[in-house]
């Protein structure tokens, strides 16, 4: 009489061994990036961006203000109109504005991602990126021309120019973002970004998808005229470390996504006295690695390099040929600075950081702006709020962004703007394209 063998501890053992191995090999996998490891990333970097809500949802917040501008004190706020670009309501168009001090506006652009840019014109924006709901995106960086023109980014996807009647003069069909600023030869200095999607030899454990940032200079025509890689400065300058600043693994580790954050660039102009810098110098500010730096053209020599001593920073701005201002963000301790810092003796100074009457935080993004008369506006972009102080620090104006009742959107920008800025000219310029 035979008697039937039970494979059933010997089909177990094969069974927990090969996940065993499998786990075994997963793990190399993830560490070493081996099959399947870049597929599976991938997959998960593109569920997480179908499946995050609608952009610009995370920029409202609740509030108890009720009057826009609380504070005026008019005989110590900067003569002059007010550039603010904000969100609107939830769903509805991008606001630009030009204010008065006590809130009018002379001049409004009610702004459409989906109605603004050409549906033929969208390659070099990847899939993923592409608006699907209203508003979409959102406009970081923007300045006017002499004759009333907006030139603005949508974020990450473009740059525009729009005349008065909202009728666009010009689009840039590059992926754009953060900043626009225009020199003293009417020429553009905004951020740009090449979204790799493949390995690159040129930047080694560099793992895909990755972003190149990008420091574009542009025509007031709309016309690339020179690209530099902020990766290739780095690396020239001796600086190739801070390449790989935000990796973590050790033997095998790997950069990847947005390691620099560029998010300003700026000139130093022949107006302000020259010192350690000089006119033409470029200043860029790079976010993920709390970082500025300033580079000499035409060769592009580092002259000035900052690092660790403010927090995610964003906007610096020269105050004269040994002085920085830096928008210091710092999210750690939830309490944002306004910090000056004197290049030619590493001395640093607070100059504004708000108090506990009168606080001051935005975790991400924000702006300032030195004024001729000394004080200083100040976008305080996630709590949709605009201020003024003077030097003593005192607030002499606020603007809020209530764009509901007990809500506020996110407000990118607010410029006080040069007195040949005035009421007649935009309503001229309405005129002659026909807006009346």
């Amino acid at each position: 009489m035979s008697t039937a063998r039970d494979d059933t501890p010997a089909l177990i053992a094969f069974v927990v061994g090969v996940a065993v191995l499998a786990f075994l090999y997963g793990t190399m996998a993830g560490w070493r990036d081996w099959f399947p490891a870049p597929y599976v990333k991938d997959a998960v970097r593109a569920y997480k961006q179908l499946n995050r809500p609608p952009r610009g949802r995370w920029y409202y917040s609740e509030t108890d203000r009720t009057v826009a501008i609380p504070t005026l004190a008019a005989d110590r706020v900067q003569p002059g109109l007010t550039l603010v670009t904000a969100l609107g309501p939830d769903g509805g168009p991008l606001d630009v504005d030009i204010l008065t001090h006590e809130g009018d506006a002379v001049q409004s652009w009610d702004i459409d991602w989906h109605e603004t840019w050409p549906g033929d014109d969208r390659d070099h924006i990847p899939e993923y990126r592409l608006p699907q709901t209203r508003p979409g995106t959102h406009i970081h960086g923007i300045v006017l021309a002499e004759n009333g023109d907006i030139i603005f980014n949508f974020e990450s996807l473009g740059l525009v120019r729009m005349d008065p009647c909202g009728e666009v003069v010009w689009y840039l069909a590059h992926r754009t973002h953060h900043s626009v600023f225009r020199d003293e030869h009417d020429t553009l200095w905004v951020p740009g970004l090449d979204y790799h999607t493949v390995a690159d030899e040129r930047w080694p454990r560099h793992e895909p998808p990755f972003r190149e940032p990008l420091v574009l200079r542009i025509s007031l025509e709309g016309d690339i005229l020179a690209r530099h890689s902020v990766l290739e400065l780095l690396r020239r300058n001796g600086l190739e470390g801070l390449l790989y600043q935000g990796t973590t693994q050790n033997r095998w580790f790997k950069a990847s996504g947005d390691t620099m954050h560029l998010n300003d660039i700026e000139v130093f102009p022949s107006t302000l006295p020259a010192g350690v810098f000089h006119p033409g110098d470029l200043m860029v500010s790079l976010r993920n690695i709390s970082t500025v730096a300033v580079f000499r053209p035409p060769a592009m020599e580092l002259v000035h390099l900052s690092t660790g001593g403010f927090v995610r920073q964003h906007d610096p701005d020269f105050i004269d040929g040994n002085t920085i201002s830096v928008f210091d963000n710092s999210p750690v301790d939830k309490r944002s600075k306004i910090v000056l810092e004197s290049v030619d003796t590493g001395a640093t100074r607070v100059h504004y950081t708000g108090s506990g009457e009168m606080p001051f935080f935005t975790d991400i993004m924000g702006k300032h702006q030195w004024l001729p008369n000394g004080n200083v506006l100040i976008t305080e972009s996630m709590r949709g709020r605009a201020f003024e102080i003077d030097p003593a620090g005192d607030v002499v104006w606020e603007y809020f962004n209530i764009v509901a009742p007990g809500t506020l959107g996110v407000m990118e920008e607010a410029t006080r703007l040069p007195d040949t800025f005035t009421p007649d000219l935009f309503a001229a310029r309405r005129t002659a394209c026909g807006a009346g």
